[in-house]
């Protein structure tokens, strides 16, 4: 299988978050495992704080045509 560069771009509402945040990507050829959202494209921690802006560079296999984009967290935190 051929890895690939998934660019994430995830925008906060007016509540935060402190769970661990997990991504799939579903396409018309595969779907990637579940892709902890850890470290930002920058190398920092990722903190999902209200009203911010995180970036992620995540490489998985190649889904083809992306059909869509679950995202959710573990519960865990405050």
């Amino acid at each position: 299988m051929i890895d690939i560069n998934y660019k994430v771009i995830i925008e906060t509402g007016d509540s935060k978050i402190d769970a661990n945040v997990i991504l799939c990507i579903y396409g018309d050829k595969d779907t990637t495992k579940n892709l902890a959202l850890r470290t930002t494209k920058d190398g920092r921690s990722a903190k999902f704080d209200k009203d911010s802006r995180l970036e992620f560079d995540l490489k998985d296999i190649d889904v083809g045509k992306i059909q869509k984009i679950n995202i959710g967290h573990d519960g865990k935190g405050d």
